[in-house]
């Protein structure tokens, strides 16, 4: 830890969409656990994992949290983004329709809203229509929306008849009179979602200080986890709800099914994305995976032992 006499390092994070696998980025700056690091902070929402990777490669920002799916298409492009690790390991997803829907398979002609192509919502949708034996391409009409907020009115309107969303959002189109068709979190994927993302670049040359961003993230999720007063007051301000029921329900859902006790990144993850990518993206077919992670930093956090620091044990 960095002692808080250390003068603190600007680190400009972006975040791609605001959900229960987001708090711990926020938590570490409301409960000064980045500046306890060494870091000054600051955030900045965009409405996609695309955005946000923009902003990396235009050195717009440093770091933060975004779609997997969007660093691998970004880095088959030829861009040098990488991730560091993944606060959740299954898409936190749930498929909500209107209620003339009574079926999946009933999305057959329908038009499906997601945020943006290559967006974790556009994976996770290709792999479930596929399950069912459709064909994202040609089965159903697959359709940006831009935000997980924007998807309520869109379903309200009839501009979409279905829509992926994370929570609170499917909670509130239930309440809204939508069906959930498929919680998406239940197929059991290897899927890296809420990753936590910089450039190569930006990693080699501040290397002890994304360290310390992860660390910072670690310590965040343990609290998250643990301090369910403070983490509902953070989301209360970043959801902006005061919806005490809908809140819990989020809390809930993230902590105790979805977020994991810390944020480390597999390669298995990586190679589902690549397999979904592959039929769109050239060049995802024979990518290595471990060209889009790099481990190194959770592995030096391993070798501290903070998780064992953190958990007890």
């Amino acid at each position: 830890p960095v002692p808080t006499s250390v003068a603190r390092e600007p680190l400009r994070l972006v975040y791609a969409t605001r959900d229960g696998g987001v708090v711990p980025l926020w938590l570490a700056a409301e409960a000064g656990i980045y500046a306890r690091h060494g870091i000054d902070a600051t955030l900045r929402y965009v409405s996609s994992g695309t955005l946000s990777m923009q902003a990396l490669l235009a050195g717009e920002a440093d770091a933060g949290i975004t779609a997997a799916s969007a660093v691998v298409a970004a880095g088959l492009s030829g861009a040098d983004t990488i991730y560091i690790g993944a606060i959740q390991r299954t898409f936190g997803f749930w498929l909500v329709a209107t209620p003339d829907v009574a079926s999946p398979a009933d999305l057959r002609g329908k038009r499906v809203g997601i945020t943006r192509r290559n967006s974790t919502s556009d994976v996770a949708l290709q792999y479930y229509l596929r399950q069912l034996g459709l064909s994202p391409q040609s089965d159903a009409t697959v359709v940006e929306v831009g935000e997980h907020a924007a998807m309520l009115s869109a379903l309200q309107s009839g501009a979409i008849q279905a829509a992926v969303t994370s929570s609170p959002t499917n909670v509130v189109a239930v309440r809204n009179g939508a069906r959930e068709l498929a919680d998406l979190t239940q197929l059991g994927v290897e899927y890296p979602q809420s990753t936590l993302v910089t450039t190569r670049r930006f990693a080699t040359e501040h290397r002890d200080l994304v360290l310390r961003f992860l660390r910072a993230i670690w310590e965040a999720t343990h609290l998250y986890k643990t301090d369910r007063a403070l983490a509902l007051q953070v989301m209360r301000q970043y959801l902006q709800s005061d919806d005490e029921e809908l809140l819990a329900v989020v809390y809930d859902t993230y902590t105790t099914r979805l977020v994991q006790d810390v944020p480390r990144a597999y390669l298995e993850g990586t190679r589902t994305i690549l397999a979904e990518l592959a039929p769109t993206t050239p060049g995802a077919q024979d990518a290595d995976p471990a060209q889009f992670l790099d481990t190194s930093f959770q592995e030096a956090l391993d070798h501290e032992g903070l998780e064992a620091q953190l958990y007890g044990r």
